[in-house]
């Protein structure tokens, strides 16, 4: 099975699932994906919708998704 990386989402998902593992999304994630192989890259685009709209609820209203760690950019 191909990592999360080259199932699409531009590799945003698979960075996301690597840094973020504590956060609801990713949580959602594991637990939807976890015996399923076949619905694996329905689900890695579920995960990209997911963090669009919460990319958009925390650029919009500031508002950070359960389990997300903000670092300061470098």
């Amino acid at each position: 099975m191909p990592e999360p990386e080259t199932l699409g989402c531009g590799g945003g998902c698979g960075v996301f699932l690597d840094y973020q593992k504590d956060s609801a999304l990713a949580k959602w994630f594991e637990a939807r994906t976890e015996n399923a192989r076949k619905s694996r890259k329905k689900m890695i685009v579920a995960l990209a919708r997911k963090l669009l709209i919460a990319l958009w609820h925390f650029v919009h209203d500031g508002v950070v998704h359960e389990g997300v760690v903000l670092r300061p950019a470098h």
